[in-house]
C-alpha cells in the first residue's frame, strides 16, 4: 500500500492544474 503518497503527489500537482483550467474556462 505505496500509493497513498504518490497518490497524494498527484492530487496536489492536479488540483492547481484543474482550478487553473476551470477558472480559464469560467473567466472566458
Amino acid at each position: 500500500m505505496t500509493f497513498k503518497r504518490e497518490a497524494w503527489v498527484t492530487y496536489f500537482a492536479l488540483v492547481p492544474v484543474v482550478v487553473g483550467v476551470v477558472i480559464a474556462s469560467g473567466v472566458i
